[in-house]
């Protein structure tokens, strides 16, 4: 079974032109795009969750945490920022959009879309963060959205040869070899980091592809699984990165799960000192079911039921 890697299959790419591209800053990655940013706006303090992927700490700066869950209303830890000359950073996590407002916002508020494409930013936040690769079948590309106005360096051969390796596991796929998540998980290991465009070649997927169809490809399967597994999110009109479950036993089904040729993600390896961070990690996985074909999502299905049982 192919689920866990971003990138979608299809024989004839869809030749819907879109606009999806307008007012993104684009860069190689979305790691690219929060140095280029934090580098940009020289902060005093950067206020970040305590719940996030280590590689937005990003620059030599004066990062600070706030301990959150998933769940967590940001805006109850919003004064710890609120000062002229700081950053407070939010995160959507796995698609969904958390509604809040910055009462007597006096710092700068960055949104954080990686894992939420689909998102629009939110008209009180400053900037938008989003990483095209987790959610679209590019092998590379991030943006900023907000008033910047970034300069680019022009990419040495060995950023042009991690764009090309990038490549190899999305193709593989496409043409159904089994090769491709060995590719994938050691492309993983491959992040240039610099103010780089994105490649021509995921501008171009990205300016011609369906989004429509996708995104309601990805409200189906979520649906789906709702069927026989209890959601953390309700759906309503977002647009998920996969089905993101807590699990008292969640190393025992992992194991499952892979041993099924199903690999979900665990997010992310946190120190302890972060209470709820670091319980929250212990539990949650993520099923990938976005990018699941009909026959994926129904081996899906009857392999969650089984382990059900």
């Amino acid at each position: 079974m192919d689920t866990g890697i971003g990138g979608l299959v299809y024989k004839n790419p869809p030749q819907k032109k879109n606009n999806f591209l307008e007012n993104h800053k684009t860069f190689i990655n979305a790691r690219s795009a929060i140095k280029y940013l934090f580098d940009y706006l020289k902060p005093k303090e950067i206020w970040l969750p305590s719940y996030l992927c280590k590689t937005i700490i990003q620059g030599n700066h004066n990062f600070k945490f706030y301990d959150c869950d998933i769940f967590d209303d940001p805006s109850k830890y919003f004064h710890l920022a609120n000062k002229e000359g700081n950053v407070f950073y939010y995160i959507d996590y796995f698609g969904f959009r958390k509604n809040i407002s910055f009462n007597g916002k006096r710092c700068l508020v960055v949104q954080d879309c990686a894992q939420s494409v689909f998102l629009k930013k939110n008209l009180e936040a400053d900037y938008a963060i989003y990483s095209f690769t987790k959610m679209l079948p590019v092998p590379d590309g991030g943006s900023i959205v907000g008033d910047i106005d970034p300069v680019y360096k022009t990419p040495c051969s060995d950023v042009l040869e991690s764009i090309e390796f990038l490549k190899k596991p999305i193709d593989l796929r496409r043409k159904g070899h089994s090769d491709w998540r060995r590719l994938y998980l050691k492309s993983k290991k491959i992040k240039p980091v610099g103010n780089y465009q994105i490649s021509d070649c995921s501008k171009e997927v990205i300016n011609n592809i369906d989004l429509e169809s996708l995104s309601n490809k990805f409200r189906k399967n979520y649906n789906l699984i709702s069927t026989i597994a209890q959601p953390l999110f309700k759906l309503e009109d977002n647009v998920p990165l996969g089905f993101p479950v807590l699990l008292e036993n969640r190393d025992f089904v992992l194991k499952s799960l892979i041993e099924n040729k199903i690999y979900p993600a665990i997010h992310w390896k946190l120190p302890h000192y972060f209470k709820k961070a670091s319980s929250l990690e212990k539990k949650i996985l993520t099923i990938p079911c976005a990018w699941c074909s009909d026959y994926e999502i129904n081996y899906l299905m009857n392999t969650i039921g089984f382990l059900n049982k």
